[in-house]
């Protein structure tokens, strides 16, 4: 069982203040995205609450926050638009913080802090997971929406296979994808698996 906030091996806030100083910045804590309204987080803000509420069911405002997902039934309902929004929330279903991850070695850093120190470990990319795997309680998140990169191999040579190759980092989404690989007349197929309950 990972340790949670509540547990007396949780981090200290000053064991994440090091964490964040060694990933150069990397580290988010996280405040929800619907959480300018309600004020718990000391972050209200009217107009920035009213542009949520009209984007809320537009994925691109969740895709670039940290810790937002496509689907609030994980997050516990926490924090949803309203015209009159009323309570004071936990976190729910959202992580404690989130790592920014941009580069291999933020990776390496949070894996090793995630592991020193027992934390639970989720990942998100876009957020477009309807099968609650980037949500998570507590926990550690790993945002790699950002790791974007493409590497053409023109010529990628193995004993069975002498072709084109490309080696793509997690954060490329396949719009991006279809744009870069267009300009060099490279047709990309996508397929989508959707993942059952294990």
């Amino acid at each position: 069982m990972q340790d949670i906030p509540c547990d007396s091996l949780w981090p200290s806030s000053t064991i994440w203040r090091l964490f964040d100083r060694i990933t150069g910045g990397a580290l988010i804590k996280t405040v929800p995205i619907a959480a300018s309204y309600y004020d718990d987080y000391g972050t209200y803000d009217k107009s920035l609450y009213s542009h949520i509420v009209e984007q809320w069911t537009n994925s691109s405002l969740h895709i670039v926050d940290p810790s937002s997902i496509m689907w609030p039934l994980y997050q516990g309902r926490i924090y949803q638009p309203s015209t009159s929004p009323e309570g004071n929330y936990t976190l729910g279903g959202y992580p404690s913080y989130v790592i920014d991850m941009q580069n291999i070695t933020y990776l390496q850093l949070a894996i090793n802090f995630i592991r020193s120190i027992n934390l639970r470990l989720v990942t998100k990319n876009t957020g477009h997971d309807f099968n609650r795997y980037s949500a998570g309680a507590k926990a550690l998140l790993i945002w790699i929406y950002y790791f974007k990169d493409i590497k053409f191999f023109k010529s990628y040579k193995t004993k069975s296979y002498n072709k084109l190759a490309l080696n793509i980092r997690a954060g490329i989404i396949s719009s991006e994808l279809y744009i870069i690989t267009n300009k060099d007349g490279i047709i990309i197929i996508i397929i989508i698996i959707i993942r059952g309950e294990e």
